[in-house]
């Protein structure tokens, strides 16, 4: 069995610590959040990293959105929210994860470390990331996961130019309604309000889903609302 650091000796600091800047006082919470679901085919008395998953993505949906809040005083909730997707989407999180090489710590079985290459693509990196933030929180409270988490990222506002630039929200929609109902289309953008002077102007756009609207988004032309309005609606839509 493949298992790159040994939790054994809990005296001794793991060199995943190392990098995350974090020694963990429960070490099983650490090998918890390193446990592939896959690895309980073996064991199934064992816990796997789902639950940390689920609240490593909480907490760091909350610190996105307190840092972008205080970054970005004079954005409205639709440009925060379109930022936030952007950070705490899979491709960024797996980013993460590499630059610790959380790939080479994951417990898995057999069979999925022969295919490690195949299971280990930017969603699961991004569960695995998200869980060992999850015991971050769990062993050391929000303080520490705050600041092991934004060690790693790093120059926020520089990725998030980057990304800005890269990302896609409304052809990410797109895909993700026709992957649940089979439908190329459904998705209608109406302009709701324009306010302001000419040469400043607020937009607000609703984005409807099947007659049915689902999310609003604001901006300073009507593409940057419907871009928010995209992104809000992901966050919805992902979140049930």
């Amino acid at each position: 069995m493949k298992f790159i650091f040994s939790f054994f000796n809990r005296s001794k600091v793991t060199p995943l610590e190392k990098k995350l800047g974090y020694v963990f006082k429960d070490k099983q919470v650490l090998t918890t959040a390193l446990t592939h679901p896959s690895y309980r085919q073996i064991n199934v008395s064992i816990e796997d990293f789902e639950r940390l998953e689920y609240l490593g993505d909480a907490v760091i949906y909350l610190l996105l959105a307190e840092e972008l809040y205080s970054s970005f005083p004079k954005e409205d909730e639709g440009i925060l929210a379109r930022y936030r997707s952007i950070l705490g989407k899979g491709t960024f999180l797996a980013g993460l994860a590499r630059k610790i090489e959380l790939q080479d710590c994951l417990r898995l079985s057999d069979a999925a470390w022969r295919e490690k290459n195949n299971i280990l693509n930017d969603n699961n990196l991004a569960d695995a990331f998200e869980a060992v933030i999850g015991a971050v929180f769990v062993d050391g409270g929000m303080n520490r996961a705050k600041r092991v988490f934004f060690e790693l990222v790093g120059d926020m506002h520089a990725h998030l130019e980057v990304l800005i630039k890269q990302d896609n929200p409304k052809g990410r929609l797109q895909e993700l309604i026709q992957a649940k109902t089979g439908k190329n289309s459904g998705i209608y953008y109406e302009l709701l309000e324009a306010t302001g002077p000419e040469h400043k102007k607020q937009f607000t756009v609703g984005l409807n889903i099947n007659n049915e609207q689902v999310a609003t988004g604001q901006g300073s032309n009507r593409k940057q609302a419907e871009e928010a309005a995209a992104a809000r609606a992901l966050e919805i839509l992902n979140s049930r």
